[in-house]
């Protein structure tokens, strides 16, 4: 919505420019060169391509419209099953709001504005596709190549470089047509050599600068803009001196003679021409007003000015349009300077020093210096947590040791600031911190009247979370390709939005079962206790707590404590892998085929059969990136049946590349698109692209590898189906 806003600033801010300028720049063609008004039409429409403002500097605070702005929509977790179900991503509070959530308000006027201003500009964009789509189509269909006599004489015209030349009886005067391969199109040939040196000439200078280009963005603004029918009007006299900056171009330095034929020739092209000209393409022709100006210009022998006055006091004016408006006094910008400040979201000197203060305390571990900043809610915060490490008798010391931080930045916020600390260890490892502070007024003081502390982030961004078991004589092994599973698993699924803070696993239960091939199959049935967090951010910004606020609802405040609390989730897997019979401590040479099932779900009785895979409801059934899985021929000729499986990163040294892959178990079945491609190459074989029809044969022979990485798409009636496919693990289509 904000993107919305900032064009609609940007089309009130340049109306002052473009009305004078519709006006003015007919009237001074005969002083100024034709492609003055062609330059600042192109000023023009990318200013109002661009959503930003400039600002000066000022002591004075700009005048600002605040608007309330609704966040992105909270994304929706799928369902799980009730053993492994975890509380919703916005707190425990969430199921407690179910109950207390008002029902969802009315659309608002800027809500209803957005929509129609983007329904406007979708269809616009859509209507302007089919247009270059249709007329593509029927330049395909009856193009031809032009005779050698008219290739060589556009050769000559054109010089080293040159657009292609095509003949297209079907049109009804020559144009150019292609943003990235442009090719000129001849109606015929019946032109004697003077014309085609005129055509060429025109088309040519239009593919020379770019003017197709210059049309997209005329185009473009058009369409953002849609609303306003100056931007409208200004578009179409853009596109009226483009064709004339063109021709003023194509007779420069030609007499009279020259000059006429020139003329002749574009109205004896306009009166065979009826038709209406397509969507990012030149025209010869145009219609009786525009060529009128043209025929003018062309017969215009006088010398002119080159007018870069004139349009460098336009570009100057374009960009600080906004700029003067935003800096112009009014009566009602007596407000305090704390209420401006935070409605531009930006903090106020006082708010912005005692945020410095805050965070050096932390560099200092001073916590008293703190305390002094706080209002009396924090500060019972602050109490409570030296409470909870040190007791009654605790102390202002604050942080840690180690790590220690290094560098933080501050990032301002409506009445509030999101402070992210650098910090590093002696190893050295560093680690990210981040702080919300929220401000308010006590007794005519700024103080900090709330604050939130993040977990402590690795590198990568992300929480590592600790991981520790229950005694057991569970193979040490088999322990290390167990937990990593575990761990990896949770982590790639759906879960991945939270900050996963420990895995404790427990009630483990080994079971060994001799295989017909001399091997043992060993299954571990255990429960994992998971503590997690939400994701760290400001409460306020979850969809629940901010309705909940909006609402005035007295549960507000208990959503907004609880978000970021350390949460907890319950669930049963079974692991299993293939073993050397007796072998101890086991490797990747010694063990294989790992699998993960998730219990039946019974409250009374945890059981377990392959019809409950792990995969099923920690991630989205439906495909939308590649799948690493094992496939097999389907029933049906042209689907395959794919069983999922993920990469797990070894970290214990116990495998030779670095990883091992755990299957899911969750098999589906898809088509596969006729066009599908496929890339393949087994040991001794060189890489080979097959199709559809190859693949699937080749499946069918069993010298398909197993371990494939398919990625989807939909087809023309909305089902997924195979569209690519690439034997190995590979994490992103091919380029």
């Amino acid at each position: 919505m904000r993107i919305f806003l900032e064009y609609l600033k940007v089309g009130l801010w340049m109306l002052p420019i473009i009305l004078p300028a519709l006006w003015l720049l007919p009237r001074l063609s005969k002083r100024y060169a034709a492609r003055v008004s062609y330059v600042i039409w192109l000023v023009l429409a990318v200013r109002l391509l661009v959503p930003w403002n400039l600002t000066l500097p000022q002591e004075t605070a700009p005048i600002h419209v605040a608007i309330s702005e609704e966040q992105a929509n909270e994304w929706v977790q799928a369902k799980f099953s009730p053993v492994q179900a975890p509380p919703k991503a916005e707190g425990t509070a969430a199921a407690a709001q179910k109950q207390t959530q008002p029902q969802a308000e009315p659309l608002q006027p800027l809500q209803i504005g957005f929509a129609l201003w983007l329904a406007g500009v979708l269809f616009f964009a859509l209507r302007t596709v089919v247009s270059v789509f249709r007329m593509k189509t029927l330049l395909r269909r009856w193009e031809k190549e032009p005779s050698a006599e008219a290739k060589a004489f556009f050769a000559e015209t054109a010089g080293k470089t040159q657009p292609r030349l095509m003949v297209c009886p079907v049109l009804e005067s020559p144009m150019a047509v292609g943003l990235f391969r442009t090719t000129v199109y001849l109606p015929h040939e019946h032109y004697t050599a003077q014309e085609l040196e005129m055509i060429f000439r025109h088309e040519l200078i239009h593919w020379r600068r770019k003017d197709l280009w210059y049309k997209l963005l005329l185009l473009a603004a058009r369409s953002i803009h849609w609303f306003n029918p100056l931007v409208w009007r200004m578009a179409k006299r853009a596109e009226r001196d483009l064709e004339i900056s063109c021709d003023s171009m194509a007779v420069q330095g030609r007499d009279a003679a020259y000059r006429k034929a020139y003329g002749l020739m574009i109205l004896h092209e306009a009166e065979r021409s009826i038709e209406k000209q397509a969507a990012l393409t030149t025209c010869f022709t145009d219609g009786k007003r525009a060529l009128q100006e043209r025929l003018v210009e062309i017969m215009n022998q006088s010398k002119r000015k080159k007018g870069m006055a004139l349009v460098s006091v336009m570009l100057v004016l374009t960009l600080t349009c906004g700029c003067l408006i935003s800096c112009g006094k009014d009566e009602k910008a007596s407000e305090s300077t704390q209420d401006i400040a935070a409605s531009q979201g930006t903090l106020t000197a006082e708010q912005r020093k005692l945020t410095e203060r805050w965070a050096e305390a932390l560099s200092d571990r001073d916590g008293k210096i703190r305390y002094k900043e706080m209002g009396k809610a924090a500060k019972a915060q602050f109490i409570a947590e030296q409470k909870a490490l040190g007791g009654e008798d605790w102390n202002y010391v604050i942080g840690g040791s180690s790590p220690w931080v290094d560098s933080y930045t501050i990032e301002e916020r409506e009445n509030a600031a999101m402070i992210t600390y650098t910090m590093q260890d002696s190893q050295p490892a560093y680690y990210t911190m981040k702080e919300l502070l929220k401000f308010g007024e006590e007794n005519g003081k700024t103080v900090v009247a709330g604050y939130l502390t993040s977990n402590f982030y690795w590198e990568d961004g992300k929480v590592h979370p600790t991981v520790s078991r229950a005694e057991s004589d569970l193979d040490e092994g088999i322990w290390d390709f167990l937990s990593q599973s575990v761990v990896g698993f949770i982590s790639q699924s759906k879960w991945d939005v939270y900050e996963l803070e420990a895995f404790n696993f427990n009630h483990i239960n080994v079971t060994r079962t001799p295989l017909s091939n001399g091997r043992e199959q060993v299954a571990v049935d255990f429960g994992l206790h998971i503590k997690y967090r939400n994701p760290f951010r400001d409460p306020d910004e979850a969809g629940y707590i901010r309705r909940a606020k909006e609402a005035g609802q007295s549960v507000y405040q208990t959503y907004y404590d609880e978000y970021y609390a350390e949460q907890e989730a319950n669930t049963y897997f079974r692991f299993t892998c293939e073993v050397q019979s007796d072998a101890q401590n086991i490797y990747e040479d010694t063990a294989g085929t790992f699998h993960l099932y998730s219990d039946d779900g019974n409250p009374h009785k945890i059981t377990f059969t392959k019809k409950n895979p792990a995969y099923d409801g920690w991630y989205d059934e439906t495909p939308t990136d590649g799948w690493f899985c094992t496939v097999t021929p389907a029933k049906d000729a042209n689907t395959v049946t794919a069983a999922r499986k993920i990469r797990i990163e070894d970290t214990t040294g116990r495998t030779n590349n670095g990883y091992f892959d755990l299957n899911l178990d969750y098999t589906t079945t898809f088509p596969v698109a006729e066009n599908a491609a496929f890339t393949v190459g087994g040991a001794g074989e060189a890489p080979a692209m097959l199709n559809a029809k190859e693949w699937l044969s080749r499946l069918q022979s069993g010298k398909v590898g197993q371990s494939v990485t398919l990625f989807f798409g939909t087809d023309a009636n909305g089902n997924t189906v195979i569209t690519e496919g690439r034997e190995g693990f590979w994490s992103k289509k091919a380029v």
